[in-house]
């Protein structure tokens, strides 16, 4: 790929900023779309896939898993007042399994 000549931005700045962005809990898809739309920056300014960039700092989180923790949370604040909704019970059985499922994926991929 050819490096865009108008881009004002070096490389080293766009890491940081990928990685700033990071920091805050977006998403790698959410930053590219953020880089694209807010910063003017393309995908050809990066070498790199953000996720690899995210991964070589140790920022990378695995965003199915982002999701279901959330889901999960949420699920055991509703079991916490109705202790009596079976259905809820067993679904947070059913998504914290499947947590720890992606969990032990992502640490595969990971070595």
């Amino acid at each position: 790929m050819q490096k865009a000549t108008w881009i004002k931005a070096t490389e080293e700045e766009i890491k940081k900023l990928i990685i700033e962005l990071a920091k805050q809990g977006i998403q790698p898809a959410q930053i590219g779309l953020m880089l694209r739309d807010q910063h003017g920056i393309p995908k050809i300014a990066i070498k790199n896939k953000i996720s690899q960039i995210l991964k070589k700092e140790g920022l990378y989180t695995f965003p199915d898993l982002k999701n279901i923790e959330t889901r999960a949370e949420n699920l055991k604040v509703h079991f916490d007042k109705n202790k009596q909704d079976k259905k809820a019970k067993s679904a947070l059985q059913i998504i914290e399994a499947r947590k720890r499922k992606i969990k032990n994926y992502s640490e595969r991929l990971a070595k």
